[in-house]
């Protein structure tokens, strides 16, 4: 959503065709990237190789790996976690 914000699209025209997509994909089976890719509406503003390149998870996971990786560490020493 903001990638294509910065684009152009308007924040609540890119919620909206992302939040119906992701429901189509959910019924449908279909990946929300061939969802999008269908969407004429998205290659206003994306390309294929950006629209792909934004549902990379490795692109927008951040430190999730290191964070899991922390906790299993610390779990598996016998510490416990407080908070």
């Amino acid at each position: 959503m903001i990638k294509l914000v910065e684009k152009g699209m308007g924040r609540q025209e890119a919620h909206e065709l992302l939040r119906q997509a992701a429901q189509i994909s959910l019924k449908s089976g279909e990946s929300l990237q061939e969802i999008l890719t269908k969407d004429g509406a998205i290659h206003k503003y994306l390309t294929e190789d950006e629209l792909a390149e934004r549902l990379d998870p490795k692109n927008y996971l951040g430190t999730a790996e290191v964070q899991v990786e922390n906790v299993i560490r610390l779990l598996s020493s016998g510490d416990e976690i407080n908070g």
